[in-house]
């Protein structure tokens, strides 16, 4: 999943996007937080319904990730001003959004299918000849967004030895020299977006532990059906 999410850190940052926005912080900030919590909703939600179509996934337990991400972005929903929102969506290139959730889902999609698949349940038998059941879906989607934050951290890991490695070569460098330009400006770079990196993983670890918790209230009415 590491290119899909490098999509979002890259031309289509909405860290980046929302400085270009005259907006006041606090809004601004809510906006980024609300824009960032409803691509990973719609992400699993259309994880959700490709495994329901393609996958043999229950409908009931499409249904009961549709109403635990609608839940938890309703719980979540920060306070920001009309129309900021729509003006940080709007400073990326082209459709960017529904490109990043497209190409993430697909991924996501094919993470829990090879879970499933791991645990000898996927569909039609698989290698362990069981068919999958509504909580061993929800298992194995819960078990794939924590792929998703494990991503996001490995990319903080990097930025960070790369900043690190950065700042050490700065110390050989000519003062005033060309070299040693060309060296703050990529170490700025590299803190700005180990910055925007630590935004976004706080808000996916946020969604998705809010997701999980709700996938496991699920897994009480699965086992009921």
């Amino acid at each position: 999943m590491t290119s899909a999410i490098s999509g979002l850190l890259g031309n289509s940052n909405i860290i980046n996007m929302a400085m270009t926005v005259m907006f006041p912080e606090a809004a601004i900030a809510g906006a980024v937080a609300n824009i960032g919590s409803q691509i990973i909703g719609d992400v699993v939600k259309q994880a959700a319904s490709q495994l329901c179509q393609e996958s043999g996934m229950p409908k009931f337990v499409q249904d009961i990730v549709k109403q635990v991400v609608d839940q938890v972005l309703g719980q979540n929903k920060q306070p920001t001003e009309p129309g900021c929102e729509s003006k940080c969506k709007d400073g990326g290139r082209g459709d960017w959004m529904q490109n990043f959730i497209d190409n993430l889902a697909k991924q996501l999609t094919e993470a829990v299918k090879d879970g499933m698949d791991k645990d000898g349940k996927c569909e039609g038998g698989g290698k362990g000849g069981h068919k999958a059941t509504g909580g061993s879906w929800l298992v194995a989607l819960a078990r794939a967004l924590g792929e998703v934050a494990g991503d996001k951290a490995a990319k903080m890991v990097e930025l960070a030895n790369k900043l690190e490695t950065l700042n050490d070569d700065s110390k050989g460098l000519e003062k005033g020299s060309k070299a040693e330009e060309a060296n703050a400006k990529e170490s700025t770079a590299t803190q700005n977006e180990l910055n925007g990196v630590s935004k976004e993983f706080q808000q996916f670890m946020e969604m998705i532990n809010n997701v999980v918790k709700g996938i496991g209230d699920g897994l009480t009415s699965v086992a009921r059906k």
